[in-house]
């Protein structure tokens, strides 16, 4: 079951929400929400309201646990902009953009039918699912196995590309392997701009 959320016309360039909602695609909510509070991008506001209101949305209408959904698509998709003017010197003018955006949000639960019931526990739809998380016992009975709650996790630092710089340089061989022939599948190069 899918929950939505549409946030639409925030006036903050589409490519600025894009850098908030990347770190979060595909999290499950506990760990996003976390994510985004230790944000301190001006876009990381209202895209946690957006994902509070999901998962309202997904208690509220759906009757779902919020500890069984992830997010399974979030987009920033471009909103009207509004054609502003920037005076300049010897009376000319420069135009200003001012972009607006519009993210959508859909929440999905990571095992199936998993419903909230009304003591705050959780039930399952379905019968057909509980034979994998369920011992079988004499003819008719089923105790089902207990499942550890998980808590909330001390909120990771964000991921950052710019600390994976040192990693990422093993495309850049040395000139000695080169010269070797040790690339490209053993073949070597005929024609080199130096000398090794």
């Amino acid at each position: 079951m899918e929950a939505k959320a549409k946030l639409r016309h925030l006036h903050i360039a589409p490519r600025k929400v894009r850098l908030v909602i990347n770190l979060i695609r595909g999290l499950e909510v506990g760990r996003a929400l976390d994510q985004l509070s230790v944000i301190k991008q001006r876009a990381a506001r209202p895209v946690f309201k957006l994902l509070k209101s999901a998962i309202a949305n997904a208690e509220h209408n759906f009757n779902l646990d919020k500890n069984n959904l992830y997010i399974k698509e979030i987009r920033a998709d471009e909103g009207p902009s509004l054609k502003r003017w920037q005076p300049r010197a010897f009376g000319r003018a420069h135009p200003i953009i001012k972009r607006a955006s519009h993210v959508s949000l859909i929440l999905e639960e990571r095992v199936a039918g998993r419903r909230k019931t009304k003591s705050g526990g959780e039930a399952l739809a379905s019968p057909q699912k509980t034979e994998k998380s369920a011992l079988k016992v004499g003819k008719n009975r089923v105790i089902p196995t207990p499942e550890i709650p998980q808590g909330r996790e001390v909120p990771l630092k964000p991921w950052d590309p710019r600390r994976e710089a040192g990693r990422r340089n093993k495309q850049h061989q040395d000139k000695k392997k080169l010269a070797q022939g040790k690339t490209l599948s053993g073949l070597k190069r005929f024609f080199q701009r130096k000398s090794v």
